[in-house]
This record gives structure tokens, C-alpha cells and sequence, in this order.
């Protein structure tokens, strides 16, 4: 459980202030790496998270999340999360053999 002590003077200028984050996701190398299912991330930071965010349109490729991509997405219009503390990615699988390999994390 991550606590957030802040000053409730800048409560509303830091925790309500709406930010806009960069995703970037790079799908490995590998033989078999890659994914059609549906992907979703949670981003948990010092004041919170960003509750399930669907990863759905890709900026560099239209069929996201195949081997050696890097796709980048904006999560726009959300409440600024303060410092990263955790990304949380995960997908559904909708039939065998969809497997999403070596998610890279940098701050």
C-alpha cells in the first residue's frame, strides 16, 4: 500500500491536476513473441493509480504489440499519479499462443 503525504495547500495544483503520460512498449526479438490479445495497463504512483487503462491505439504501428515493435501510446487526461512507483501490464488471452515477451520499463 503506498501512502501520499502532501501538502493539502497543493492538493489541488499537484494531485487534481490532469497529465498526460507516455507508454512506451517494446515487444522482444524472439521467436514467438508477440501478441494479438487485448492489452491493458495500471500505472500506480505515490497518490494513487490509473485504474485499468486499455492499450488500444498504437502511435508507430498499426498492428500493435508484434515482435521487435516498440509501440507508444498517450494515456491523456489523467490525474497526475505523482512519483512511478509501479506499471502493471497484462492481456487477455483469446486462444493459445498469444504471448507478449520482454516489457521493457524505463523512468
Amino acid at each position: 500500500m503506498f501512502t501520499c503525504q502532501i501538502n493539502t495547500e497543493l492538493f489541488f495544483l499537484f494531485f487534481l491536476t490532469e497529465t498526460t503520460y507516455k507508454v512506451t512498449v517494446t515487444t522482444s526479438d524472439i521467436r514467438g513473441a508477440g501478441t494479438d490479445a487485448n492489452v491493458s495497463l495500471v500505472i500506480f504512483g505515490e497518490c494513487g493509480d490509473s485504474g485499468e487503462v486499455a492499450l488500444k491505439h498504437s502511435e508507430t504501428y498499426k498492428d500493435k504489440f508484434e515482435r521487435d515493435h516498440q509501440d507508444v501510446f498517450y494515456l491523456k487526461h489523467v490525474l497526475s499519479l505523482g512519483k512511478i512507483r509501479l506499471l502493471l501490464l497484462r492481456h487477455l488471452k483469446q486462444l493459445y499462443f498469444h504471448d507478449l515477451y520482454a516489457v521493457n520499463y524505463r523512468q
